[in-house]
């Protein structure tokens, strides 16, 4: 009887592992974290933020071939006066692809190598326009300034993940003070403003891994992107693996 039941219960825990095994890949929203369960198995809070869109989309790489990728995508923040956070998971098509490294916006300031859970991520300052933003008007928009556009001032973290194939772009977000329209010959008191801008953004990302079993998680289309400007300026470049 007892070699019975330590047979049943071996039976039982292989086909418990097997099902979670064939569990089909799960990547959404639950509560305030975004959570991908493989490739890579990743939760992703923004502090206190709530989440106001996630979902999927579809962005468009021209090299090396012309490609339409599925990315995933999550939004958290209030309103125009308040900090914001968005998430970017993109994953390439199984054709040969792999992300190079990131290379930085025109103008980006504070390149550096920034560490989460003792990973590294490559990360930047820079200020996004509202005209090619593809957030803009999620949360509303920062103040025009005399050159009738508005500017977020944002902190950029980037990794790899699944062999190169998988990358997770990292954003965070607050209102430009007034006047700041380029991050170079600045004053001592906006250069601290950044340095402080920095830190600020380093404490903002709670990086986990899922829970076990995972939560519910909410799926669907990420609306009101303007999807178009989501490409290689953004996502970065892929190449051919050899």
């Amino acid at each position: 009887m007892k070699k019975i039941l330590i047979l049943l219960l071996t039976l039982a825990t292989a086909c418990l592992c097997s099902s979670c095994e064939n569990t089909p890949e799960q990547r959404g929203v639950s509560g305030r974290a975004y959570i991908s369960s493989t490739r890579p198995a990743i939760r992703v809070e923004a502090a206190d933020m709530p989440v106001i869109i996630f979902g999927k989309g579809n962005a468009r790489l021209e090299r090396p071939t012309q490609k339409s990728i599925d990315v995933q995508t999550c939004v958290w923040g209030s309103d125009d006066k308040s900090p914001m956070a968005l998430l970017i998971h993109a994953e390439l098509p199984d054709s040969g692809l792999n992300w190079a490294d990131i290379q930085a916006r025109p103008g980006a300031i504070q390149k550096d190598v920034e560490h989460f859970n003792d990973k590294e991520w490559q990360a930047y300052t820079y200020l996004v326009p509202g005209r090619t933003d593809p957030y803009a008007g999620l949360v509303g928009d920062p103040v025009l300034g005399s050159d009738k556009q508005s500017y977020w001032l944002a902190r950029f973290f980037s990794r790899r993940y699944n062999g190169n194939a998988a990358r997770i772009i990292l954003e965070y977000r607050e209102p430009a003070p007034a006047g700041m329209k380029y991050l170079s010959g600045l004053s001592e008191e906006q250069e601290a403003y950044l340095l402080k801008f920095r830190d600020r953004a380093r404490s903002v990302f709670v990086i986990t891994v899922p829970e076990k079993p995972l939560p519910e998680i909410a799926k669907g289309f990420a609306k009101g992107i303007r999807w178009q400007y989501v490409d290689a300026d953004i996502l970065g470049e892929p190449f051919l693996r050899n």
